[in-house]
């Protein structure tokens, strides 16, 4: 019985871990979520996490490495009037995108302050935009949300 109890209670706790690395990654408190599903499995030769939520008209979708925590795959889809989707999807992460657009301007997270992050289309696109200020230098990136590639940029 007592074994029993410590395989639920650490079950609980990494499940936790789990949905919160989704919540973080969405840039989501957790109070606002509605119609949060956890289920541990194993997809693509990886343990994890499948986590759904839906928040401030977003669902979201998430596989979470159950090892380290890691985001293996996600998916996002505006919910827009009536409650259709929209179809936005990303096959990277938003903390992809920030460090890709980093990267590019030659500059590190400890020297900037990041003003905003989100998920949006561009003429159809589904890209990151990622603004972050250095000084009195603004930058604006759009990150390709499938590819990472620069999709535009502009300081």
């Amino acid at each position: 019985m007592k074994t029993a109890f410590t395989v639920l209670c650490s079950l609980a706790i990494l499940t936790a871990v789990g949905t919160g690395t989704a919540f973080a990654d969405a840039g989501v408190d957790p109070v606002a979520a509605e119609n949060v599903r956890t289920e541990f499995d194993f997809e693509q030769g990886h343990f994890i996490y499948d986590v759904e939520f839906a928040a401030k008209g977003t669902e979201y979708g998430y596989w979470i490495q159950a090892s380290d925590g890691s985001v293996v795959k996600k998916k996002i889809e505006l919910i827009g009037a009536g409650g259709s989707k929209t179809g936005i999807t990303a096959a990277i992460t938003q903390k992809d995108a920030r460090k890709i657009a980093l990267q590019d301007a030659g500059l590190t997270e400890a020297e900037v302050s990041i003003s905003s992050e989100k998920l949006d289309t561009e003429n159809g696109v589904a890209v990151y935009e990622v603004d972050f200020v250095k000084g009195n230098v603004k930058y604006e990136y759009d990150i390709n949300a499938t590819t990472g590639a620069v999709y535009s940029k502009s300081s």
